[in-house]
């Protein structure tokens, strides 16, 4: 993977963050006849944009994972999992775990909560992903280490792929009875829903390692690709039930097509200090949005005007995305103090 492709992929999860961010503000209750109007379609926007990010973040997972893995001992990939994906996802959910104790008097129902919150279930619900795709990494670079052949490899990429699009697309857990209210159960629907992702990154690191580098230059093309994306993003919002299997496919696509028809010289220049931060942007909006919902709900209830009320209603999210991110901008900078880098490499996985 080159400079410009590495600064693409920075830039990418900082813009996928942003959306996490704004989808997990949810929308304030209010009753006004604008807001009436327009939440049904900006709360489908939220979803598309939401479960876009997500297959990001899982097909960057697996592209990186598997990027030169054949050369590199697999312990080496794993303890770098270790250090990267499973310390932050404890240190952060100990952080949400002890606030939620004592400053917001939750009762965690024994050591099984305490367990599944640390797993399958965490208090610091947007990490779900990572202890996900650590468990990922346990079985997948394994099993290409051992099928070392990529006819083997392919077929069974293709089987897996096939398994969750039937498991998510088809509701096939019903079938036997299972209910997402058991979270274990949703903890893997929402891995099925996302492993079609993640096996495409793994098989774009092993095998074509330098295509990320790709950009479409031929403007037509891309002109297409773009109402591709345009059209699925459309039929999401305004179709009221599109198949799981079709919004599984959007997934897996949609991605692709922005990233190779963003050029990867727009990115010619050094990254910007404004996107560092990104994880820490991911992982602490939570908290943002414990305390600023409460202060906006109250403000838009005392507003009479409509007009007024819907400017409000609206703004929420960015003030919470701009809070998210002064925090962070913060906190990095703060975590660049050298006595405080070993509290930057377990807070952050050194990102």
């Amino acid at each position: 993977m080159n400079v410009l492709s590495s600064r693409k992929l920075k830039y990418f999860s900082f813009f996928f963050t942003i959306a996490i961010v704004v989808y997990h503000c949810g929308f304030i209750d209010c009753n006004n006849r604008i807001i009436t109007l327009v939440q049904p379609l900006l709360a489908r926007f939220n979803d598309f944009m939401c479960c876009i990010a997500m297959s990001f973040f899982f097909m960057k997972s697996g592209y990186l994972l598997h990027l030169n893995l054949v050369e590199e001992k697999p312990i080496n990939k794993i303890r770098r999992r270790f250090r990267t994906l499973l310390i932050p996802f404890i240190v952060w959910n100990f952080l949400y775990m002890i606030i939620d104790t004592i400053v917001y008097k939750i009762n965690i129902d024994g050591i099984i909560g305490v367990l599944y919150g640390f797993t399958f279930s965490p208090f610091d619900g947007p990490l779900w992903y990572m202890f996900a795709i650590f468990l990922l990494s346990f079985v997948t670079i394994p099993l290409v280490r051992i099928c070392n052949k990529k006819k083997v490899v392919l077929l069974i990429s293709f089987m897996l792929m096939i398994m969750s699009l039937c498991i998510y697309g088809f509701d096939v857990l019903q079938v036997f009875g299972l209910s997402e209210e058991v979270l274990i159960i949703m903890w893997v629907v929402r891995l099925f829903r996302y492993l079609p992702a993640y096996i495409i990154g793994s098989l774009l690191g092993l095998y074509k390692g330098q295509v990320i580098n790709y950009s479409i230059k031929e403007k037509k093309l891309c002109f297409i690709l773009i109402c591709l994306t345009a059209f699925f993003m459309l039929a999401w919002v305004t179709i009221d039930s599109v198949p799981k299997v079709i919004k599984q496919i959007i997934l897996i696509t949609t991605p692709i097509f922005m990233w190779i028809t963003i050029d990867g010289k727009r990115f010619a220049k050094p990254e910007s200090d404004k996107i560092k931060g990104a994880f820490i942007m991911y992982a602490s909006h939570f908290l943002i949005i414990w305390y600023v919902r409460p202060v906006v709900a109250r403000f838009i209830s005392q507003i009479t005007h409509e007009g007024f009320a819907f400017i409000t209603w609206m703004a929420y999210p960015c003030v919470v995305v701009v809070c998210t991110y002064l925090i962070a901008k913060a906190a990095v900078l703060v975590l660049e103090i050298p006595i405080l880098y070993p509290l930057k490499r377990i807070m952050t996985g050194n990102r």
